[in-house]
């Protein structure tokens, strides 16, 4: 997209209209207006949406599958490390091949041998299956049903007529296999000593929601929120959560399933395109190759949701370097006209949204903010009138390119729409679904949450991001008195210091007062958001965390002093495990944890390092209970 906004600017300086047209862009009122504008002033300089096709290529699945093929044969040992690589670059083979073609079967059975040695012995066996259901090579079939027979064998189902079947098969095959194949010999191991099988002890793969909390269903206006908290209006905040009675650090305080998300770029062969969760052996949408899923009903649920339309369009919008938040307003698009049951239905039901008056209930549908339905999200905030032109207008050429390939590659209008762009212009359903899309677009980086993935030993890494309308809610302080979480498609948020009833409960946008100073989190808040922070962290310029002051410099009583450190008798045990993802007594630990940080909050002066400390830990006990990066080393 880059490249389309370079070459039009460079005509109109050469016309000397950059101005004229800076102007009367700036005039515009509409989102529907301004993606109009755009799509004139692309056909008045004649630039032609460019369309590049991702397809499926039995050459690329050949390529990425040798190249895997390379690691995994190199003369050294290979590393665990190597197998996160070499199995991504599998799946990818898998995402490129045609369906039921020898390619896929090849993907799949190579794939299995790396799950082998992953110890991943279940999905080993779901890929064999898999390569065997298609047109895999006879005279290769030996060696997966003995690799079918060793993972059985590890599996403890020695005495199943599963296993019998194998050995049977793998006798059978080998007849097939060429004598100077060099897997034959391994072939008849395993048939010599199909008993005696050394004993890998399987990988155990953790699920998102293994842990994840009860949903509150207390509150009468937020479903999945403890009545503890509530929504307010102000003119100075705007809409914002207060709570309703104290709060204890540690409390859970909202859990909700995320109203849309989409996956990081990195992450589309690691992770499942509709539940995110990761998947070691994914399979592959039929005709694209970017989305990959954990299963088969993961793969249903997403073409009947919402894939069947943006397949055919996300792989050339992300040819031409279109951002994964940007590719998001195309989601909520497509979610938003499913949920209202056709694009015209959606056009009638909007004018009501727009003109609601009562600012605290925009986005409530009979007297509930329910972040399942799409009116929450669309009352989010936009800043549209805080954006410059050129933001403006990045996002207009956007939304139009979108619109575009909504109209011209999918039935998403009934059917697939002339490519000619004066016809486009006069179709009343292709302009306000881009003007919907621009909606989108300015709502996304004021409202979107991370979706992130803790590591057992290095830092959490992105798996996504998330539109959460209600979490949208909460305001920004640099010192933030909640945490939120991912477990999956859920997100929960737990209080992380004493809330009294009547406060206003803030969150934190990502710039907090201990990583970074103050000019660097104003500078960047106002920039995403438009705001300039006044919280106390700001107001009082509190150090860094390098510089963060101990309770025990301040003027304490001793019994106070005595008390905390009574406290805090089990923290550097806690510390300490928690750094290496030992949370097997997680309640005790984050009681235990809450109790220091309320002993800390009701007694000292803050900034204190030992309370950032103590909330620290509480929060990696949270993170380590849900979404986790795996790695197989």
């Amino acid at each position: 997209m880059e490249d389309i906004l370079c070459t039009l600017s460079k005509k109109l300086h050469i016309d000397n209209k950059h101005e004229q047209y800076h102007t009367e862009y700036s005039l515009l009122n509409t989102d529907e207006d301004r993606v109009m504008y755009t799509m004139k002033l692309l056909q008045e300089y004649d630039i032609a949406p460019v369309i590049i096709n991702n397809r499926k290529d039995i050459n690329k699945s050949t390529e990425y599958k040798n190249e895997a093929n390379k690691l995994y044969t190199m003369p050294k040992k290979t590393s665990q490390l190597q197998l996160n690589e070499i199995i991504e670059l599998y799946t990818m083979s898998v995402a490129y091949a045609p369906p039921k073609s020898r390619e896929l079967s090849l993907a799949y059975a190579n794939r299995s041998a790396a799950l082998f040695a992953a110890r991943l012995y279940d999905d080993c066996l779901i890929d064999i299956e898999r390569a065997l259901a298609l047109n895999y090579p006879n005279e290769l079939k030996a060696k997966l049903y003995a690799r079918r027979v060793r993972c059985l064998s590890i599996l403890n189902v020695n005495s199943s007529d599963e296993l019998n079947d194998a050995l049977d098969k793998t006798r059978a095959w080998l007849e097939k296999m060429d004598l100077n194949n060099a897997g034959r010999v391994i072939v008849e191991k395993t048939l010599n000593n199909s008993m005696n099988i050394k004993i890998e002890k399987p990988r155990i793969k953790l699920d998102d929601e293994r842990n994840l909390p009860e949903i509150p269903n207390d509150n009468k206006e937020i479903p999945g929120a403890s009545s503890a908290i509530a929504i307010n209006y102000s003119e100075e905040f705007g809409r914002h959560i207060v709570a309703t009675r104290d709060i204890e650090p540690g409390e859970l305080i909202v859990a909700q399933k995320n109203y849309s998300w989409v996956l990081d770029p990195e992450k589309y062969y690691s992770n499942c395109w509709n539940c995110s969760k990761q998947t070691w052996c994914g399979i592959s949408c039929d005709y694209c190759v970017e989305a990959i899923y954990c299963c088969e009903i993961c793969r249903d649920e997403a073409w009947n949701d919402y894939h069947d339309v943006e397949c055919q369009v996300v792989g050339p919008l992300i040819a031409l370097q279109m951002a994964h938040l940007t590719l998001m307003s195309l989601r909520l698009t497509i979610k938003a006209v499913r949920e209202a049951g056709s694009i015209e239905k959606l056009m009638n039901k909007l004018p009501a949204l727009d003109s609601h008056t009562d600012d605290r209930t925009c986005g409530f549908v009979d007297n509930i903010f329910d972040h399942q339905k799409y009116e929450s999200m669309y009352s989010l905030t936009r800043n549209t009138e805080k954006r410059s032109v050129p933001d403006l207008f990045g996002r207009s050429l956007n939304s139009f390119y979108i619109a575009f390939m909504l109209a011209t590659r999918s039935e998403f209008f009934g059917k697939k729409l002339s490519n000619d762009m004066k016809n486009l212009e006069q179709n009343k359903l292709v302009i306000f679904i881009g003007g919907l899309i621009m909606r989108h677009q300015q709502i996304i980086p004021s409202n979107v949450h991370s979706m992130n993935e803790e590591c057992i030993v290095n830092e959490p890494v992105s798996r996504g991001a998330a539109i959460m309308p209600f979490l949208s809610l909460f305001n920004h302080s640099c010192s933030p008195m909640v945490n939120r979480k991912s477990f999956g498609k859920v997100m929960a948020l737990y209080a992380e210091c004493i809330i009294k009833k009547g406060d206003q409960i803030f969150d934190n946008y990502g710039m907090c007062y201990a990583l970074h100073t103050k000019t660097v989190r104003q500078r960047s808040l106002l920039r995403q958001y438009y705001f300039v922070c006044n919280c106390i962290a700001c107001i009082e310029d509190w150090p860094l965390y390098a510089n963060l002051p101990s309770y025990k410099d301040q003027k304490l009583p001793k019994h106070v002093m005595k008390k905390i450190a009574k406290a805090f008798k089990n923290y550097d045990v806690y510390f300490e495990r928690a750094s290496v993802g030992n949370v097997d007594n997680a309640p005790q630990m984050s009681r235990e944890l809450a109790h220091m940080i309320s002993c800390l909050h009701q007694n000292v002066k803050l900034p204190c390092i030992e309370l950032n400390n103590a909330i620290e830990t509480l929060k990696r006990i949270h993170a380590l209970q849900g979404s986790l990066w795996q790695s197989l080393d």
